[in-house]
């Protein structure tokens, strides 16, 4: 008898085919990476720009503004007995807006693309204020000239920042311009931990305020001499007791890969906090970032978020704002955001307006910031206010005479009126949304 074995091979059924199942196998054909469609054509891709404001302030939209209706307009100089027209809008002079665009003055969200240049009003409560401040602090230390503005998202903080860095310019003044906080604590920049000064430096950082502050002030920066400093830590360049400020800086630019950022900045912040021949201003917006964000994005080698306050750049704003670095001759003006100011506490703290709550979080109220800000003598303080209904209808009857809001009836008072009044009795960002927005 023979013994059969039984193997039960199971089966394999497919209930479902599809193109693949019963391709020919062979050679892969050859893939293309041609930026092309099946018709040939080339592929239109989504642009450059990812947000609609980006791509409103890259446009260039300005440029097709007319000109014409800027003759008219003054400009924001001081006349001969050195006062402002108060209530007119004006332009910035030529080489002042130049150099306004280099420290990066301008926001994305001032309409500024509706002009063809920026343009802003000369208010008594407001420029004249920073006026009367300036010509106080040009031959006084900066330890007693420090100024925080304050107002409502949209009120002309940043204008008002703006507007004095363009008077400090007019008066030969060194600017110092911090113009984006917010950038120097959302881990958009690289760092490295610093030995010599125990801080973290941010390269990238370093690199672009070094380039605002040599290409805005190099008229002053080449006035600026060397002399009696300590010039054993550039000897791979060319530095001498004759060298100017600026011809350092222009080295540093070409020593980056040899020379230290951070060194180089606080080189230029010390030759500039010993010279007493130009005034110097350190000037700040959105200073309340420091304290809505006490601990940044960055972590450190255990994993533990940074205050920001172990920045190299951080600290020396910090310094500079509480007095314990200071200018022979200058000040320190700086501007918080309507966007961080609504559960802040610390700056409303510093100048007198709220008394803090002692059972808020830190970031709600950092007492190590507040406390180096009221230390040797506190801090100046100036609220922005609304435009008045004057200051309105100068605004208004500009934009109808720009053509980038029709004339109603003829009217342009009770136009003026009806703006000033949608605006929230008159705040600049909400009264021209109310003429540019509603007419799109």
């Amino acid at each position: 008898m023979s013994l059969r074995l039984h193997l039960s091979v199971p089966c394999v059924r497919s209930f479902s085919t599809t193109a693949s199942a019963f391709a020919v196998k062979g050679a892969k054909q050859k893939q293309s990476y041609k930026n092309k469609n099946s018709s040939g054509k080339k592929r239109r891709g989504p642009g450059s720009n990812k947000y609609f404001l980006d791509a409103v302030s890259h446009s260039n939209l300005h440029k097709k503004a007319d000109a014409a209706v800027l003759e008219d307009l003054g400009k924001l100089t001081i006349s001969e007995d050195g006062t402002l027209a108060f209530g007119s809008l004006v332009r910035y002079p030529s080489h002042i807006l130049k150099t306004l665009y280099r420290f990066g003055s301008f926001q994305k969200t001032q309409f500024n693309e509706i002009h063809p240049e920026p343009l802003s009003v000369i208010r008594e409560s407001t420029t004249g204020k920073l006026w009367d401040f300036l010509n106080s602090s040009v031959e006084t230390s900066s330890k007693s000239n420090r100024l925080i503005i304050t107002g409502d998202s949209g009120v002309g903080k940043s204008t008002a920042i703006a507007q004095f860095q363009a008077l400090s310019k007019t008066k030969g003044s060194v600017v110092i311009p911090f113009t984006n906080l917010d950038s120097l604590l959302d881990g958009s920049s690289d760092f490295v931990f610093d030995q010599t000064s125990q801080k973290y430096s941010q390269p990238m950082a370093n690199a672009k305020l070094l380039k605002k502050v040599r290409t805005g002030n190099e008229e002053e920066l080449k006035e600026i001499k060397l002399e009696n400093q300590d010039l054993s830590a550039w000897k791979t360049g060319d530095v001498t007791p004759e060298t100017s400020l600026y011809e350092f800086l222009q080295l540093a630019r070409s020593q980056k890969l040899k020379w230290n950022s951070g060194a180089v900045l606080e080189f230029a912040v010390k030759v500039l906090s010993e010279q007493v021949k130009y005034p110097v201003y350190l000037t700040v917006d959105n200073l309340s970032a420091f304290p809505k964000t006490p601990f940044t994005a960055y972590r450190n080698t255990s994993n533990e978020p940074l205050y920001f306050g172990d920045f190299q750049l951080a600290s020396l704003i910090t310094d500079l704002a509480s007095g314990f670095r200071s200018f022979k001759k200058g000040g320190v003006v700086m501007a918080t955001s309507g966007i961080h100011g609504e559960f802040d506490q610390t700056i409303p703290a510093v100048c007198g307006l709220v008394k803090p709550d002692p059972y808020s979080t830190q970031f709600q109220f950092d007492d190590v910031f507040a406390k180096k800000l009221v230390s040797n003598g506190g801090v100046k303080h100036l609220a922005v206010e609304n435009l008045t209904l004057e200051e309105s209808e100068v605004l208004v009857n500009f934009l109808v005479d720009s053509q980038v809001i029709p004339e109603e009836d003829g009217d342009l008072t009770r136009l003026a009126q009806a703006k000033y009044f949608l605006s929230g009795n008159g705040n600049p960002l909400a009264l021209y949304k109310s003429c540019v927005l509603a007419y799109m």
